[in-house]
This record gives structure tokens, C-alpha cells and sequence, in this order.
């Protein structure tokens, strides 16, 4: 029995998503847990959220969400959007439905820790951070 709400089991941040038509299956392609930079404010790429989410797939509910990122221990949102998605699935009851949000690319003013929230239905639904650091020292050549 799916649990009620349901549970993230994972909040994955990469560079790119591939679904394969053939399987469904998708390939998270350079995943992160980091950004880095020697100049600030930084513009990051574009990048992905994918959620892992247990007790959604199939139940043809549309379910409303937020995705926000903020510097901690700030009010000063850098990302805030939402919106209704109906994940798609068997209503296998065992099933795990993958979210996938596209990130725009971002400013980040400084340095520090980012909080990243995902809402589901209204209520906080999962949380991570993003670290933003400063490379220093000369970049190293190869020859």
C-alpha cells in the first residue's frame, strides 16, 4: 500500500536528463552536489531536479508543486516556481515515479549554502542543500 502522503526517496541535481523512448528508463548525466566558481555572482548552466517520489505513479491526480532555492539563513529567493503536474505510471502500488524539473540557468550572488525545497500539495515535501563555493589558486595545466 503507497504511503499517504507520499515519501521522496531521492533529489538528484545533474546537468542532463535522457528519457529512452524504447524503456522509459532515464540517464542522469553528470550529477553534482556542488557548484564551483572563481567570480561572484555566478551564472550556473541550466540543470535538473529529479525526484524520486513513492506513492504517486498512476494515480492520475494531478498534484500541485514548488520548486524554490534560496540562500540559508535568507528570505532572497533565487529560484521560485510552481505548478501541477499528473505523474505518469502502472498504479502499481510499489511504483516509484521520477519528477523531473528543468532548472534555468541561475545568478548566485555569493558564496554559501543554498536551500533547496520541493513542495508537494502545499506542504514541504523534501529538502537539500547546494553548496556554492570559491575556486582559489591557479587553475592547473596538463601538457
Amino acid at each position: 500500500m503507497p504511503p499517504e502522503p507520499p515519501i521522496c526517496i531521492g533529489l538528484i541535481l545533474s546537468d542532463q536528463v535522457i528519457r529512452d523512448t524504447a524503456t522509459g528508463k532515464i540517464s542522469l548525466i553528470n550529477c553534482f552536489t556542488a557548484f564551483n566558481s572563481a567570480a561572484f555572482p555566478f551564472q550556473a548552466p541550466p540543470f535538473f531536479i529529479t525526484a524520486l517520489v513513492f506513492g504517486v505513479a498512476g494515480k492520475g491526480k494531478p498534484i500541485h508543486f514548488k520548486v524554490s532555492i534560496k540562500k540559508r539563513d535568507s528570505e532572497n529567493y533565487i529560484l521560485d516556481i510552481s505548478g501541477e503536474a499528473t505523474p505518469q505510471g502502472t498504479a502499481d502500488p510499489d511504483e516509484i515515479a521520477e519528477m523531473v524539473w528543468a532548472i534555468p540557468s541561475l545568478i548566485f550572488p555569493e558564496v554559501g549554502v543554498y536551500d533547496i525545497v520541493i513542495t508537494i500539495n502545499r506542504e514541504e515535501f523534501r529538502s537539500r542543500s547546494l553548496i556554492v563555493k570559491a575556486i582559489t589558486g591557479a587553475p592547473v595545466q596538463i601538457k
